[in-house]
């Protein structure tokens, strides 16, 4: 959810971006963060409990908490999915990228993505969150905002502002699981 929220909050700098980028009042720094991690949540306990037949030996009210859980984590998975590609068709309209021949661009995302990898296996989670940024912000890239149409900034805001109503649904999403997950214990 730290991360869901840091997304959300590199969405809405986006959308302040686009305001300048519209007004011709961009700013040396001002860049877009459209680059989304997300660790799909994992169901392959329950599906060798289903496919075993090992379900038979649990009781019915954990075997439907269970499968109330893993049903709540595949939609969820799908959301993130889902949210991820239509970010991404959003901001095609910045792909103006030509054949890089000496892969100089790859070589250096590469790069960016192995030190936030080291960085965040040997941190704190406060820390981890700052280098997953970090990675995300060198992933994007670093386009030329000043050159965009008034019909890409609007395509682009429409698609910021979709993934912010859709990470706000998905947040929703991972409370109800915690409290499944919560009910689950008790």
């Amino acid at each position: 959810m730290r991360l869901g929220d840091a997304t959300e909050k590199n969405h809405r700098a986006a959308l302040a971006v686009l305001r300048r980028a519209r007004s011709h009042t961009l700013r040396p720094d001002d860049h877009l963060v459209f680059v989304r991690k997300y660790s799909r949540l994992n169901s392959s306990a329950w599906t060798v409990v289903r496919e075993s037949g090992a379900g038979r030996y649990i009781p019915y009210e954990v075997m439907a908490r269970y499968a109330e859980i893993y049903e709540t984590q595949e939609l969820v998975n799908e959301m993130a999915s889902s949210i991820y590609a239509d970010l991404q068709k959003a901001i095609s309209v910045l792909n103006t990228e030509q054949a890089d021949s000496n892969r100089a661009e790859e070589d250096r995302l590469q790069h960016a993505e192995d030190i936030a990898e080291s960085t965040t296996k040997f941190s704190t989670p406060t820390t981890n969150l700052a280098a997953e940024q970090a990675a995300d912000l060198a992933e994007s890239g670093h386009p030329d905002l000043s050159q965009l149409s008034s019909g890409q900034i609007d395509r682009l805001e429409q698609g910021f502002q979709q993934a912010i109503t859709d990470d706000r649904r998905l947040h929703r999403m991972y409370l109800f699981l915690d409290d499944l997950y919560a009910a689950l214990g008790k």
